[in-house]
């Protein structure tokens, strides 16, 4: 197994945006076929009872969006000291352009800035840092945009939807 070592890396901020409708997982009943013993015991192997959706027609995309928009408020950072933004959404607007171009648009990022897409679901966050520290130690970059979410909630009459809330991340 190959183990990796990042010694130039570092986090210097992160942000979540959650939208503010929670859905407790008895609202979903009718997927456990209205057995409230179905639903318990998924709701003890999940460990939680209650995710967050965001309204009808937002996407991945745009929780990265703000959750970047406001990291780099927070930071007070200047888009154009970014020098590259690695995107982690599975399920994308489109099939092309991906994620990281729509977002290196929309937050006026300098051309210079490379912009990639990562779908590796879950380990997709993992995976971009991996790669974002792989940058770094190489010098090809000093501050990467790593972003990861997801619009799950829209996936009607699928029990894994209730795994995943509507959000977005944001790291530099």
């Amino acid at each position: 197994m190959v183990m990796s070592r990042f010694s130039k890396m570092r986090v210097a901020g992160f942000t979540v945006v959650v939208p503010d409708n929670p859905r407790a997982i008895e609202e979903d009943l009718a997927l456990f076929d209205h057995d409230p013993a179905k639903l318990a015991r998924a709701k003890k192997i999940i460990g939680f009872g209650v995710r967050y959706l965001g309204a009808e027609g937002l996407t991945g995309t745009d929780y990265c969006l703000a959750a970047a928009r406001r990291l780099i408020e927070g930071l007070a950072l200047d888009p154009g000291e970014i020098d590259a933004l690695i995107c982690a959404i599975q399920k994308t607007d489109y099939i092309q352009p991906g994620p990281s171009s729509l977002i290196h648009r929309d937050l006026n990022l300098p051309k210079s800035c490379a912009a990639a897409d990562i779908n590796h679901g879950c380990s997709g966050f993992l995976y971009a840092l991996w790669l974002a520290g792989g940058l770094i130690e190489g010098g090809a970059a000093r501050k990467i945009l790593v972003l990861a979410g997801e619009h799950y909630s829209y996936t009607p009459g699928q029990r894994a939807s209730l795994l995943f809330c509507d959000a977005g991340s944001a790291t530099l």
